[in-house]
């Protein structure tokens, strides 16, 4: 493994061999086991080099970008947590970061509306499941730096994962693509609920009524009958489930007994 060797080498052989694996990207494009072994190294790399991984900002998220679009979930998710490593060794550039993955996932969410033919509505589903989860981790790891992100990105990030949970209930388009829609916005919701008490308890009312929406009495609906469907359906519970336990564990002091 890379990074059993990383921190032997000097400051400058590290910065070479975070480039050339963000360069082997490419090659190993249609390698889902290469690429999620490749970005772990790039986020070790990340980590292990700190502030100065700045120098090679751009080529890093050009390498991440290529992941968060990519067909497997693996690679998706691999890529959420490398950014999350950059995030962290250079939180000064945390909120260029967010407000840039905020407008992907909004552009996402635009493409996947107009969409009709299957395949593309898929493939845009698994970028907007990519780009949620990207921005997810980014907003994780800026309540580690205080002030490190506009309140305001984060509110912003809280109505779209409403407009995406509103969206997952339209019958125009697959399970599949409600999913992943489901998936977004929960994730999102998750990652906001890591901020302080305050913020969250300003946004409480909102984040509730999601919950209701999916939770609630209006929640019911037909269990279907295939095993592809029942998974769709297990997978979006699940995640409003772990948002509801992020609620639970980090954010104590807020619950009361008419919650």
């Amino acid at each position: 493994m890379i990074r059993a060797l990383i921190y032997t080498l000097s400051e400058t052989d590290k910065m070479t061999l975070l480039h050339e694996l963000c360069q082997s990207v490419n090659k190993f494009a249609n390698n889902e086991y290469a690429l999620v072994c490749l970005f772990r190294e790039i986020g070790v790399c990340c980590k292990v080099l700190g502030e100065i991984v700045i120098d090679k900002r751009d080529t890093v998220l050009d390498a991440i970008l290529i992941s968060l679009k990519h067909s497997s979930d693996y690679v998706r998710y691999v890529g959420a947590l490398c950014m999350q490593s950059l995030a962290n060794s250079i939180p000064q550039q945390s909120t260029s970061l967010v407000s840039a993955l905020l407008g992907m996932v909004q552009m996402d969410h635009a493409e996947l509306a107009m969409q009709e033919n299957e395949k593309m509505g898929h493939k845009f589903a698994n970028s907007l499941h990519g780009h949620s989860n990207a921005l997810a981790s980014l907003i994780r790891a800026s309540a580690r730096f205080p002030l490190s992100v506009s309140h305001m990105l984060c509110s912003a990030a809280l109505d779209t994962a409403s407009l995406l949970g509103l969206a997952s209930a339209s019958t125009a388009h697959s399970s599949y693509v409600s999913m992943r829609r489901q998936e977004a916005c929960w994730v999102l919701l998750s990652s906001v609920l890591t901020l302080n008490d305050y913020w969250v308890k300003m946004n409480l009312e909102k984040i509730v009524e999601l919950w209701d929406q999916c939770m609630g009495n209006n929640s019911s609906q037909t269990f279907p009958s295939d095993e592809q469907s029942i998974t769709y359906l297990l997978r979006s519970r699940a995640s409003v489930l772990l948002s509801l336990s992020v609620f639970l564990t980090k954010c104590e002091s807020l619950l009361t007994a008419e919650r």
